[in-house]
């Protein structure tokens, strides 16, 4: 509007209080150590007096400050190392497994090997758990790992198989099993 001043958008309290909060935020997600570390030690808490911030302002910011600080600390309380390592969590991995392996080789005829894909990994808390159970079970041993065991990951779905087998009577026959071959994994 004519007549009225307005304030810089590079120089607005607002503004700058949701770039240090963003900076914060991104700050609170590197690793400790590093190169980084050092420059993040060297930034400053606010920024220097101006005329444009009021000591309300800057009261205002460190209030924010130490409240997304308490949030952050609550946060990685309830958190493990799983669940901030994506390679540890719960997945199908290939295995080979040959009918001998299995001691099937008397009866299976074809196929001669398997990729059966176990499920391997972490069941970190808050990830695919398969029923309410193993929530509160994943919840119970993070307080107290020796009053409950940790979620365990299972297959949650498979493909079919269908392998070429002999039955009782030694006849050759192709049967179907649903259960074999894990295709998507979840805790239990």
């Amino acid at each position: 509007m004519p007549g009225q001043l307005q304030t810089p958008l590079h120089r607005s309290p607002v503004l700058l209080v949701l770039l240090m909060l963003l900076m914060l935020l991104m700050l609170s997600w590197l690793p400790s150590g590093g190169a980084l570390s050092l420059a993040q030690d060297q930034l400053p808490a606010l920024p220097g007096p101006s005329n444009v911030h009021s000591s309300l302002d800057i009261s205002r910011f460190r209030e924010l400050q130490k409240r997304y600080e308490d949030f952050l600390t609550r946060l990685r309380a309830n958190q493990t190392w799983e669940d901030w390592n994506p390679d540890l969590i719960t997945a199908p991995q290939s295995l080979r497994a040959s009918v001998e392996d299995l001691g099937w080789a008397d009866w299976v005829v074809a196929p001669r090997e398997l990729d059966v894909r176990m499920c391997i990994g972490a069941c970190p808390s808050h990830f695919r758990s398969a029923n309410t159970h193993a929530q509160m079970q994943a919840r119970l041993h993070g307080l107290n790992p020796d009053a409950a065991p940790a979620p365990c990951c299972v297959p949650a779905s498979y493909e079919p198989v269908v392998l070429m087998h002999r039955d009782s009577e030694g006849s050759v026959s192709l049967t179907p099993f649903d259960d074999l071959v894990a295709k998507d994994c979840h805790c239990v």
